[in-house]
């Protein structure tokens, strides 16, 4: 499968936008948006649609994230004239969005702004808004009190991330150990895999890359009204859960599924938050999208598309 790891596009205002690309430049493009902090470095195992042709991934980094310059001041719905602008350039008249977690909501900003360049999206363990109370109440109690924290204390989402990168470079094993007080079980087990925890390190420090701004932003952005209506959305969504999700629970999921009208939801038993890293799940992700390139029907059951 080919794959560029570091490309690179000056946007109007002159900043840099970095992404990522894997599979053939003449495959239907699948634009993925990472999650919370997150970067454009990923990894596909063998067997997807990416390897014989059908699909190609381009993976963007959002403002302040690895190779993206930083954005002052930005709104989620700024991100959707970036894509305008990498896809024009890339040649992309349309394409199929995949958001994971934090990424989710800007995959649903593009969905509602031009609906006529997006034929599908896919949620994969993705955020809802977490300006509505009753949504954050849905959150374990490490979670709730520290989003809670971080809206009332924005100097606590800075000291939260700082000590983020600091371990994550100097003392992973000290990142790990505070990431796993927040995940299920499901993912603490996923994260002992050699080359999955050396993968999600290697994205997580790129994210980290020049500091901690893309990571405030976001997080800033994902607590805010999101500026857009979810059911304004016409576009075909797809939404995957994992049940024993604790970094965004299942609540979560029910929520965006009952705003979006056109939205076939599944909610995976017995899995938490990391699908993305699991390769039956990102496999079963992107074969979605081949059963109907046109997206005029819905999708058969997630776990029919996993070869265990």
């Amino acid at each position: 499968m080919e794959q560029r790891l570091d490309a690179v596009i000056q946007l109007a205002d002159g900043r840099y936008l970095g992404f990522s690309r894997f599979g053939l430049e003449s495959a239907m493009p699948v634009l993925m948006f990472h999650g919370t902090p997150g970067s454009r470095y990923f990894a596909f195992s063998a067997g997807t649609p990416l390897d014989d042709g059908r699909l190609q991934v381009i993976l963007p980094e959002r403002p302040g994230y690895g190779l993206s310059t930083a954005q002052p001041n930005r709104s989620m719905l700024d991100w959707v004239d970036d894509i305008l602008q990498l896809a024009d350039s890339l040649g992309f008249a349309q394409f199929h969005l995949l958001g994971l977690s934090g990424g989710g909501p800007y995959a649903l900003a593009c969905a509602q702004q031009i609906p006529q360049r997006v034929l599908s999206v896919i949620l994969v363990a993705s955020v809802a808004p977490l300006s509505i109370t009753r949504l954050r109440q849905s959150m374990p109690l490490s979670n709730k009190l520290a989003y809670s924290v971080a809206r009332f204390v924005p100097l606590a989402i800075e000291l939260n991330f700082r000590f983020n990168r600091y371990s994550l470079f100097h003392r992973p094993e000290i990142y790990l150990g505070k990431l796993f007080t927040q995940l299920s079980d499901w993912d603490e087990a996923l994260l002992q895999d050699p080359a999955k925890q050396a993968l999600f390190l290697q994205h997580m420090r790129e994210a980290y890359r020049n500091g901690i701004r893309g990571a405030v932003s976001d997080i800033q952005l994902l607590m805010q009204p999101w500026g857009f209506n979810l059911s304004d959305i016409q576009t075909p969504v797809r939404l995957w859960q994992g049940e024993l999700d604790t970094m965004v629970p299942p609540a979560m999921g029910r929520y965006l599924a009952e705003q979006l009208p056109n939205c076939k939801a599944e909610f995976i038993a017995e899995v938490g938050h990391l699908l993305f890293l699991d390769n039956r799940y990102m496999q079963a992700a992107l074969s979605a999208i081949c059963q109907d390139r046109s997206v005029k029907k819905t999708t058969s059951e997630l776990e029919s598309l996993i070869s265990v």
